[in-house]
């Protein structure tokens, strides 16, 4: 499967500051536990239906999948409570290695400098997944991040939650583009 060509494209609520130094273990550490635990509720979120399975089995899963969804809920409401805030949102393109965005307040920043970035994966997410990134590029109000210090259990999360929201991108489009 060539990824090169795989990312998800929305618009996101995102905040974004520089940092002087990259961060320390403890700090990467609970960031890798708190965007496994995003990544894990926007997969949920964006489950597709699961189809062709027999019946028992079938009864036995919806049943997991509406607790989960419960759990989810409460855990959602709960930091809804702590959280709530107004964030802009921007035109994003996410990858397993990039985040880009459109903003006139993106030409502040320059290449090379350090960037902590917190990116809502959904428009009504509470939660936001934090990443650390260099910006690669900065030109006539669009950014590009190439994201460091992911970790691998991070990533493969990362690389399901964008493919399967490009597919679904791509399944739209073709839809949208079919002669009536």
């Amino acid at each position: 499967m060539d990824e090169s060509n795989i990312n998800y494209q929305a618009r996101l609520p995102l905040q974004w500051q520089l940092i002087d130094t990259p961060p320390d273990n403890d700090t990467l550490s609970h960031t890798r536990e708190n965007n496994l635990e995003i990544l894990k509720q926007a997969l949920l979120l964006d489950e597709f239906s699961l189809t062709g399975m027999d019946e028992h089995v079938g009864d036995h899963r919806d049943t997991a999948r509406i607790e989960k969804k419960l759990d989810l809920l409460l855990s959602l409401l709960g930091s809804m409570v702590q959280n709530q805030q107004d964030i802009q949102q921007y035109r994003v393109q996410l990858t397993s290695d990039s985040v880009q965005w459109e903003a006139a307040a993106a030409q502040e920043l320059q290449q090379g400098q350090l960037v902590s970035l917190q990116l809502y994966l959904h428009p009504y997410s509470v939660s936001a997944l934090s990443l650390y990134g260099e910006v690669s590029d900065v030109e006539q109000g669009l950014c590009r991040l190439n994201l460091c210090h992911v970790d691998s259990a991070v990533q493969e999360l990362m690389q399901k939650f964008i493919f399967l929201n490009h597919r679904r991108q791509v399944a739209a489009s073709r839809k949208n583009n079919k002669p009536s």
